[in-house]
């Protein structure tokens, strides 16, 4: 697969060099956005809305012990 020739195990093992506590510990005015230029009403004006030509599979993945579905169902259970 594609994925496998761009990436190896080798890109896996690589720790990241950014300080990440540092970077959680930033509030939103301390983070520098000067280069971002803003979104204008023209921007908007000409972004089109461009739906998936094809449905896109999603498959979600449930711990039986703690979903929803299991607390209606033993409520149901002990209520009843």
């Amino acid at each position: 697969m594609w994925f496998e020739e761009t990436y190896n195990n080798n890109d896996m093992k690589n720790s990241s060099k950014t300080n990440w506590e540092k970077v959680d510990a930033l509030t939103d005015d301390e983070i520098d956005t000067s280069d971002i230029p803003p979104l204008t009403d023209s921007f908007f004006t000409r972004a089109k809305w461009r739906k998936p030509v094809k449905p896109i599979a999603v498959t979600v993945h449930l711990d039986p012990e703690k979903t929803l579905m299991n607390f209606y169902y033993l409520s149901r259970w002990y209520f009843n």
